[in-house]
């Protein structure tokens, strides 16, 4: 999920995703492949883990932030999730 899901530039998103322990980082991605510079911070919960990763955007955007996923040797896949934002 993220809240806001709507907001005006520049806006700081907060993006809350539960992985399993394997996951050592995520990274947020545009549509288009351009990477959302964030900070994330992760905490167990239900076996797993409980990340909340900030974004800033300073610049419009609107549609699907796809979210990749590193695993502990450092491997990055896409993750099965995406948050539609609409930050004008």
């Amino acid at each position: 999920s993220v809240e806001p899901a709507s907001a005006t530039a520049p806006a700081e998103l907060v993006f809350t995703l539960q992985t399993n322990n394997a996951t050592s980082s995520i990274r947020l991605l545009t549509e288009n492949g351009d990477t959302i510079y964030t900070t994330a911070f992760a905490s167990p919960k239900d076996g797993g883990r409980e990340w909340k990763v900030t974004a800033k955007l300073d610049e419009p955007y609107t549609g699907d932030v796809r979210v990749f996923l590193r695993d502990g040797v450092g491997k990055w896949s896409a993750g099965e999730i995406t948050c539609k934002v609409d930050v004008r």
